[in-house]
């Protein structure tokens, strides 16, 4: 009698580790379809008409030294999500860096003297576009790792930044 009832607490636990097996493959496989749905949705919105729109008026306004209160921070916005997504680990890091590492690298460079000074002008509030900085900080970490370059090896010269903005500010 003992025997049959070891035998059916054993078989009680193993339904329970099966079980909860299945619900941590059910999540993760879960996990994994929301971050592919997430990529999908910003990479879709990055190229959609009004973000080329954003980038092309922003290019705009930095190559031709707009005043501080007219720039529009619908870019830099677009970055300080996807920085929170990716330290929230919604974002796969390979994906990240092979879509989007060339823009972000190139916005932050463009934007940094802008973020800058909006930082000085909110009370030296650093938490402005700071996930968009440690975004660049990692895709340039990342960089080091896949490229074999330095980070200032990466970082592109003013004269690459004002041509990605010409590029940028030819969008339609």
């Amino acid at each position: 009698m003992l025997y049959v009832e070891l035998l059916i607490a054993l078989a009680a636990w193993a339904g329970v580790v099966v079980t909860f097996r299945m619900a941590r493959q059910q999540t993760d496989m879960l996990r994994t379809d929301i971050k592919l749905r997430l990529q999908l949705k910003l990479s879709d919105r990055f190229d959609d008409v009004r973000m080329m729109r954003s980038r092309k008026r922003l290019a705009e306004q930095l190559l031709r030294d707009a005043p501080h209160e007219d720039i529009r921070e619908d870019v830099m916005n677009f970055f300080e999500d996807m920085g929170l997504f990716f330290e929230l680990e919604y974002l796969d890091e390979r994906f990240v860096w092979g879509t989007f590492s060339f823009y972000v690298t190139r916005w932050w460079s463009a934007c940094k003297d802008y973020i800058i000074e909006e930082r000085i002008r909110q009370n030296s509030d650093q938490s402005l576009f700071s996930k968009f900085g440690c975004l660049a900080e990692r895709v340039y970490e990342i960089g080091v790792k896949e490229l074999k370059r330095t980070r200032a090896e990466q970082e592109p010269s003013p004269d690459e930044i004002r041509d990605f903005l010409l590029d940028e500010s030819r969008l339609a």
